[in-house]
Order: structure tokens, then sequence, then C-alpha cells
């Protein structure tokens, strides 16, 4: 089992049928150990220990579709969300913009960051140029340590 990485092949319709990943190539992509630690007890939680099966799916197995994916937007994201703190709540695609900020903090060339989130050069640069600037000037960042010291304080504060 991928214990520090995940496998993207492919993506899902809004019908929920399985579809080629937008540029039709399979990546790599990093896991940080928070996420990595949650998605291993989800997989044991969920009896899907196989890191070559869909991580959501209906109650038949088969991929969410944007019915199932709006409900669990209202039903666990929205929740969870102001559980933490968030106002307004983000969109769970703007975690793929928390990813590739700290991946940039954290010092890692752009060409990584564009390929872990499956992008061309071009388009990260397009994106995140900002950030590369304005990271270049800083002290560099440790992804992990950031992450569990939010969760301790989250923690600490009562939130769960």
């Amino acid at each position: 089992m991928r214990e520090k990485t995940i496998l993207v092949q492919r993506a899902a319709n809004p019908d929920g049928t399985i579809k080629p990943t937008k540029n039709e190539h399979h990546r790599t992509v990093r896991l940080l150990a928070a996420p990595a630690d949650d998605l291993r007890e989800y997989r044991l939680a969920a009896a899907r220990t196989s890191a070559t099966k869909l991580l959501l799916v209906d109650d038949v197995g088969g991929a969410w579709d944007k019915s199932a994916w709006q409900m669990w937007r209202v039903d666990r994201w929205a929740p969870a969300c102001r559980a933490a703190g968030l106002d307004p709540i983000p969109r769970p695609y703007d975690l793929r913009h928390s990813f590739a900020s700290l991946l940039l903090a954290e010092g890692r060339q752009p060409l990584y960051v564009a390929c872990q989130l499956g992008h061309s050069l071009a388009v990260l640069l397009s994106t995140y140029a900002h950030l590369i600037d304005e990271y270049a000037e800083l002290e560099r960042i440790d992804a992990d340590a950031e992450i569990a010291n939010v969760r301790r304080r989250q923690c600490s504060a009562g939130v769960r």
C-alpha cells in the first residue's frame, strides 16, 4: 500500500462514470504526513485497504456522482469547516491551492509543484508566480510541522 503518495490515474464525470485524467497522464502525488495518516485511518475504517481502489464510493462501490459530492459538501465538509472556525467556508478545491502554497513555501522547484498538481509549468507560473516571488524572500517551512502545529492548536482549543 502506498504510504506517502497517492497515484492519480483517472477522474470521474459528474454522472460518476470514470474517465481519463485531464492530460491523460498518471501522476504520483506526495502526501504530507497528516493527510497520509488520515487516509490510512479512512481506508481501514472503510475497509478499502487497497491503494488501487477508489477512495470515495457510493453505496454500491461506484465513483461518486455530482449528487453524492454535493451531499458530502453539505453533510461533512461544511460542518467540519465551521468547527475549525473557517468563515467563509472554502471550497474543497481550495485545498489544491493550499498544497501548492505549502510546497512552494518549502522551497520546492516550480516544475515539481506543477507535476504534483498535474499542471504544466506555464499554468503553475500564471497562477502562483506571486507566491514564488513572495516565498523567495522568506525562510523555508516544514509543511508537515506547520500542519501538526495547527492540529495541536485546534485540539487544545477543543476543535476536533
